[in-house]
């Protein structure tokens, strides 16, 4: 995994496990003010955690290793 992903990815993982109740869009919120180098907008924060979430689709939870924190639909 790049390196750049793997940074991301911790960041993410590291905000579900400090407030495991947050909404898609507040966590989508944090990661953009706290880190735009990784993030271009809030909506592109959003739809990679709604990702990590399990939540962007069936066929796409497929592709994410990380079922931990997936939600229930």
């Amino acid at each position: 995994m790049n390196p750049y992903y793997e940074i991301r990815r911790k960041l993410i993982t590291d905000l579900f496990d400090k407030f495991p109740d947050l909404s898609i869009r507040g966590t989508a919120k944090i990661l953009y003010r706290d880190y735009p180098e990784f993030f271009n907008s809030n909506e592109h924060a959003r739809t990679i955690v709604r990702g990590y979430r399990g939540l962007n689709g069936k066929h796409n939870r497929a592709h994410y290793k990380f079922t931990k924190y997936f939600r229930d639909v």
